[in-house]
């Protein structure tokens, strides 16, 4: 009797609640069975992170994350799973209770799918292993296909992130539009292999165009472009400045046109609008020395590629981002890109830097709003590849 009472008293099962950072909630979700444990942080679709139980009994657990430098700690009080998360030198309250929340997301498509999809692997510009999903349309061999580029950070193929799956909803739409796409998994997640310290925007864009080579080896359609978001919409730009015999057009939303470190500074700007220049300064120094990537970002301009892109190009901003504002980025398209005819560079009203509909703007809204992306964008861009 006394080992089924303890055996009860083992926390397993599903367990969810969110992590407050810097007033934005991160939905953590943890698998628990008596020696074992997997955490799913759902909004940055990232699931079954592999842990370490080193206590679990008398209602209480510790448990950690080796790859995460994180832990946490718990015990059951009136029903709730409360405790405290540790990673690096931060400690946040955690309290999670039983079961797992799905937020409400009807944009993300559900079968039956009136188009094909095929699993495709590609080898990056290192020789590293890829993967991801074409999506074909019905009717025979499309006239135009768009390779998906993600915003900056790893992300798996639907750019996942609070449970929206925004590429997801992008190639279903295009694909009943007669549009082909290809997505992939970015380097370390999902089945990507090849994540390493010194990545940058470069090395990105590089996979993107092994990725373009290999589906025009393919001979999957006729035309083939970037359709890139944030980071990938900046990609768009490199990739069809320096291989233009290969990139016939580009599709970039909220892709940055000016350099990096003046993209930086107009979000600290805007999220506090009494730091002085010199403080701007102090924070650009240290975001340059935390990596590589942020070192390549900050100091890479997008002039000298757009000066030498000559295939079209629609460049789709939000009047309500804050992460990449709209008016420098395409006053910098005006000025070095060189305009031609069916470019379309528009500035949407009321859209923020996911292309949601949005009150503020304010990147904590992003996960309270059920709608994935716009379908005023969608529809544009059906509509403008259509004639590419």
């Amino acid at each position: 009797m006394i080992e089924a009472i303890l055996a009860a008293a083992i926390v397993t099962g599903a367990w969810q609640g969110d992590l407050n950072i810097n007033g934005q909630k991160l939905a953590i979700v943890l698998h628990l069975s008596a020696d074992s444990v997997k955490m799913d942080s759902p909004d940055q679709g990232a699931y079954g992170i592999p842990g370490s139980v080193y206590y679990n009994k008398e209602d209480s657990i510790s448990i950690g994350f080796p790859a995460l430098m994180a832990t946490y700690r718990g015990a059951i009080h009136d029903g709730e799973l409360r405790g405290k998360f540790k990673q690096g030198f931060a400690t946040l309250p955690l309290n999670l209770t039983s079961g797992e929340q799905k937020l409400d997301r009807p944009q993300t498509p559900q079968p039956p799918f009136p188009y094909t999809t095929e699993e495709v692997t590609f080898v990056g510009y290192d020789g590293a292993t890829l993967c991801g999903t074409l999506t074909l349309p019905q009717g025979g061999a499309p006239k135009t296909l768009a390779v998906m580029v993600t915003g900056s950070g790893q992300q798996n193929r639907d750019e996942e992130l609070l449970q929206h799956k925004p590429f997801a909803v992008i190639a279903d739409y295009l694909a009943r539009e007669g549009i082909a796409t290809f997505r992939y998994d970015d380097r370390g997640i999902g089945c990507s292999e090849g994540l390493n310290a010194d990545l940058t925007t470069e090395t990105n864009m590089l996979d993107a165009m092994e990725a373009v080579k290999m589906l025009r080896q393919r001979g999957v359609a006729k035309r083939y472009g970037i359709l890139g978001h944030s980071e990938g919409g900046t990609i768009g730009f490199m990739a069809a400045g320096r291989y233009p015999e290969q990139v016939d057009f580009v599709v970039a939303l909220a892709g940055t046109a000016i350099s990096g470190d003046k993209v930086l500074a107009e979000q600290y700007r805007y999220l506090q609008p009494d730091i002085t220049d010199a403080q701007v300064n102090e924070a650009l120094a240290k975001a340059r020395a935390s990596s590589k990537w942020m070192e390549y970002f900050l100091d890479y301009n997008p002039m000298g590629d757009l000066m030498n892109v000559r295939c079209p190009v629609m460049a789709l901003y939000g009047t309500l981002d804050r992460q990449v504002l709209a008016a420098p980025n395409i006053s910098a398209l005006h000025t070095y890109l060189a305009t031609k005819k069916g470019d379309v560079i528009q500035t949407l009203p009321g859209l923020n830097h996911l292309f949601q509909s949005a009150k503020t703007g304010s990147p904590t809204e992003y996960r309270d709003i059920t709608e994935t992306i716009s379908p005023t964008v969608l529809s544009a861009i059906a509509a403008w590849l259509k004639t590419q």
